[in-house]
């Protein structure tokens, strides 16, 4: 029995180091540049080795327990970084407008999504991924809503696609537009997917825009622990009894307790990497279980969906600019 047990645990070691390490290489070259997120690294390496390794069995019992352990580690740590301090420089009208932009947009964007015929979880994820914060909205609302890897994968891998075009596209609207360094920072931070995006984009005007551009995306990230509580109830009325995970319970109770309680604001820098550490565990461990054929069979609509979640913010963007001055 004893033998047993030991071997069960050391059947555990593969999967589950090899998503390590791919999580950490990830973390490395993220280094490289603002734009590089590690978390959309860790899927790309994980699905490429996943599909050059083949259907290896030896690695499924540690993937699986990569998913299970570090996706609920990562969501309840994610709940440390909540802080809405650096949004006292701007007015209400703008937080309103900010935050309308957040949900108007996520429920266009899935609409456009139902339209053109995507699965309704996908829908969902892609929704959630541009509207408020790419991967790591993904990454924490997939297991609300049961998504498959899958889908998971393909969220992922479409708003980074998007994503990146915008950084290398704004500059250039920047010129041509002739934008204020404020409204160019509300632009990066209202529209842009991910964190790192919004800091390549807006660095090429200089810091103060950055640390304009900055406490706009943290808004926008602000929302998704409330938005993961819809998304529970979503996913529980679609299988008939209204289930919320305990994770997004515990993560919510942390972001109480750090917003309540402000000294512990010190802390969230050095949590921060642990956050990032452990989802890009828990994603090289859904890339290493991805059949990279499946991603294709998905075909071009869900980067579609993407590109005109982008365009739809971009336009609420103007409309709320146009209003609120």
């Amino acid at each position: 029995m004893e033998n047993r047990s030991a071997e069960q645990q050391f059947s555990l070691l593969p999967g589950l180091v090899l998503a390590v390490v791919i999580a950490a290489l990830s973390q490395a070259l993220s280094l490289g540049h603002a734009a590089l997120d590690p978390l959309v690294l860790s899927i790309l390496i994980s699905i490429v080795i996943g599909n050059l390794l083949g259907p290896y069995r030896g690695l499924e019992r540690g993937v699986a327990l990569a998913r299970r352990i570090f996706i609920p580690l990562g969501i309840i740590l994610y709940g440390t970084q909540m802080d809405l301090r650096p949004l006292q420089q701007y007015g209400t009208g703008r937080v309103v407008h900010i935050l309308l932009m957040v949900f108007l947009g996520l429920g266009a964007i899935y609409r456009i999504a139902k339209k053109l015929g995507i699965p309704k979880r996908l829908g969902l994820l892609l929704a959630a991924g541009s509207a408020i914060c790419g991967a790591s909205a993904v990454i924490v609302l997939s297991p609300v809503i049961k998504a498959e890897k899958e889908e998971t994968s393909v969220s992922l891998l479409a708003i980074t696609v998007v994503g990146l075009t915008g950084v290398i596209l704004y500059p250039l609207f920047q010129e041509i537009l002739s934008f204020s360094e404020e409204v160019y920072a509300l632009l990066c931070g209202s529209t842009l997917y991910q964190m790192g995006q919004v800091r390549a984009a807006a660095s090429l005007l200089g810091q103060n825009v950055v640390d304009l551009a900055v406490p706009i995306k943290l808004l926008r990230i602000g929302t998704l622990l409330p938005i993961a509580m819809i998304y529970s109830l979503i996913a529980g009325r679609d299988n008939g009894k209204v289930y919320v995970p305990w994770f997004i319970v515990a993560s919510i109770g942390a972001a109480a307790i750090f917003i309540a309680y402000p000294p512990l604001h010190n802390f969230q820098s050095s949590i921060a990497p642990f956050v990032s550490f452990f989802f890009s565990i828990a994603i090289s461990g859904i890339g290493l279980s991805v059949d990279l054929e499946s991603l294709i069979d998905v075909g071009p609509k869900p980067l579609l969906v993407a590109f005109l979640g982008m365009i739809v913010l971009i336009a609420l963007f103007l409309i709320g600019l146009f209003v609120v001055g």
